[in-house]
């Protein structure tokens, strides 16, 4: 995405599972408690995740994995592009702060299974900036185009929205330089965690 890269990459299976994990990673980020130490348990208002309706699957499976429930993700509607409603979005989520509950990840997808959508991933970035949620970007089919220099420069409009993820940048940077993932995922034991020292020759 021509940034320099200053943190951390985790290989997994496939789509379904860096999902899942970047997921995980905006759970613990915005819970607003020590997650991992306390769970979900314990009163607390329910935590939501909003989606369109053409979202893959992965996210109510994740969302069950995670102790959240499937009934956590809100689907909205499409536009007559197939792209997310940004403000009957906006609106799903205020609703739900106001009944109590804590809304706090938005996802967007940069191509659909369905029809090959890509929401306005800089709207939603701006939802999401208003809004203090965390913006995940499922790119599994869409982004990895950034990644060709042949398809990469298809069409300008579509770099504009697709492969451009300058408006992103602030939410991935975040991701990239604080340890939000190291911090969401289990700890390491010491044995794995102390430095490897090499062994001495006798």
């Amino acid at each position: 995405m021509q940034k320099p890269l200053t943190g951390k990459v985790v290989l997994v299976a496939g789509g379904t599972m860096a999902n899942v994990l970047g997921l995980a990673v905006a759970r613990h980020a915005k819970a607003g408690f020590d997650l991992r130490a306390e769970g979900l348990q314990g009163g607390r208002p329910r935590m939501l995740l909003y989606g369109s309706s053409e979202t893959h699957g992965w996210v109510k499976k994740g969302a069950e994995l995670l102790g959240l429930g499937s009934s956590a993700f809100r689907a909205v509607g499409v536009d007559a592009d197939d792209r997310v409603d940004v403000r009957a979005m906006r609106a799903a989520i205020r609703a739900d702060r106001a009944a109590g509950h804590h809304p706090f990840c938005v996802i967007g997808t940069a191509g659909t299974v369905n029809t090959g959508a890509t929401d306005d991933l800089r709207a939603l970035a701006a939802l999401c900036r208003d809004e203090g949620l965390w913006f995940h970007v499922d790119g599994a089919f869409g982004a990895l185009a950034r990644l060709s220099d042949e398809l990469a420069p298809i069409e300008n409009a579509c770099r504009a929205q697709l492969y451009d993820f300058s408006a992103l940048s602030e939410a991935i940077a975040g991701a990239s330089h604080s340890g939000v993932i190291g911090r969401a995922t289990p700890a390491r034991p010491p044995r794995l965690a102390a430095p490897l020292r090499p062994k001495r020759r006798r």
